[in-house]
């Protein structure tokens, strides 16, 4: 199996996303088109809600003049896939924030 790189595909972190079904859904649907390949739907739902999730707490923190997560917000928008995933580091993390137990807030 040739692992290299062709295809990318772009997801604006919405707030939807903050919602690990939201995520799955979309992970699904980027699978059954085959924007990506090399990736599991969860791996894929995995990485929406990570992006989607830092950019929210960065929005959060700069509405309060807090601006210590700029980079990563600029970093999580748009959250951009790309064929057989990220690095191994990075999957790792995905996997760890997807088990933390994230309450879907008000964002309006």
């Amino acid at each position: 199996m040739n692992k290299e790189r062709h295809n990318t595909y772009s997801v604006s972190a919405q707030n939807q996303y903050l919602s690990k079904a939201e995520c799955m859904k979309k992970a699904e649907e980027i699978i059954r088109e085959e924007y990506i390949v090399g990736m599991t739907d969860k791996e894929i739902s995995k990485e929406i809600y990570f992006h989607a999730w830092a950019y929210h707490y960065a929005t959060l923190l700069e509405k309060k003049n807090i601006h210590i997560l700029d980079k990563l917000k600029r970093h999580a928008d748009p959250i951009d896939l790309a064929d057989y995933g990220d690095t191994p580091f990075r999957k790792m993390i995905y996997n760890l924030f997807w088990l933390f137990p994230h309450k879907r807030l008000n964002t309006k």
